[in-house]
């Protein structure tokens, strides 16, 4: 089964709607059309697709600058619109306490597929497919492959999410040298972790502990259980 991300449907059939001046109907077409292409390039029929809710999500809650940099106003015509059509007319599932992201991050089995081009869902393990790069085909990401993705967005933070890295906390840039340690084969999930907190020093582990619980993408492998005991 394929999971889709529609948050960035939404965004990228409308803006699409918008440049090429379409009307709603026509839209939905569009919409229509990149389903099917999706179920073709896949191989695969059955699809989820999940929204992200909007009122507020627990990132939200323990840093209130989370997305804060975003032009909230800049949305497609057809935002609303596409939207409720994903929910009435394709099934779309709309996430409660958490985004999108996360639930496809719970969802995701050794069977099922990420479809998204958010790079942000490479630290979840399994299947995914990027549709921007169809060249590449589904893509399997393996454990240590998919934490050490992680490893390397707590150095250097999300910008577009508002969320400080290495440099804006401790005022070190996470120059390849930084970095190059993470490479080692050797590393466990552990190892990684113990590394990066060496890298940011004991006196920026609270501000660490904060962007590494912003930047989880919630699923169900087992660097879970562990990193969840990092931050409680």
């Amino acid at each position: 089964m394929m999971l889709i991300d529609g948050d960035v449907v939404v965004y990228q059939i409308g803006f699409r709607a918008d440049k090429d001046e379409l009307g709603f109907t026509d839209t939905l077409g569009l919409l229509q059309e990149f389903i099917e292409s999706l179920q073709e390039l896949c191989r695969e029929k059955e699809y989820t697709i999940i929204l992200s809710p909007k009122s507020c999500n627990f990132r939200e809650e323990i840093f209130s600058e989370y997305k804060k940099n975003r032009n909230s106003k800049h949305k497609p015509l057809f935002y609303e619109d596409i939207r409720s059509a994903l929910i009435e007319k394709w099934g779309a599932i709309v996430t409660v306490g958490q985004e999108a992201d996360d639930a496809m991050g719970l969802m995701q089995t050794d069977t099922t597929i990420i479809c998204s081009i958010d790079k942000d869902l490479n630290m979840v393990p399994g299947w995914h497919y990027n549709w921007r790069k169809p060249e590449e085909g589904l893509v399997w990401v393996g454990e240590l492959e998919a934490f050490k993705f992680f490893m390397l967005q707590c150095l250097t933070g999300d910008s577009v999410d508002n969320i400080p890295g290495l440099y804006k906390i401790a005022k070190r840039k996470a120059m390849p040298k930084v970095k190059e340690p993470l490479d080692d084969p050797r590393m466990t999930t552990k190892g990684m972790w113990e590394y990066i907190k060496e890298v940011y020093t004991k006196e920026h582990y609270d501000a660490l502990f904060l962007t590494s619980k912003l930047l989880w993408i919630r699923h169900t492998y087992n660097t879970e259980g562990w990193m969840n005991e990092v931050w409680n």
